[in-house]
């Protein structure tokens, strides 16, 4: 019971980790050369051209781009 209540409260402390550490293990990947699979956005924002994003401003980028688009369009339909 102790445990759940300390992850809980480190989760609440710090609610960006599990993004952060995702979109790191993807730029680790791109290190080592294997081509990470394509962020999973909702539509409409699914129909973008992500690949061409990907060329232009690298992964890091698209991702950041991917996640920001992603809030913009929860933010809109609110």
């Amino acid at each position: 019971m102790r445990r759940d209540v300390t992850q809980a409260s480190w989760r609440r402390r710090n609610p960006d980790y599990f993004h952060a550490h995702r979109l790191h293990a993807r730029q680790l990947g791109v290190v080592a050369e294997t081509p990470p699979a394509p962020m999973v956005v909702p539509p409409p924002l699914s129909s973008l051209p992500w690949d061409l994003a990907q060329d232009e401003f690298g992964l890091t980028g698209t991702d950041f781009l991917s996640q920001l688009s992603r809030v913009l369009l929860i933010a809109a339909q609110d």
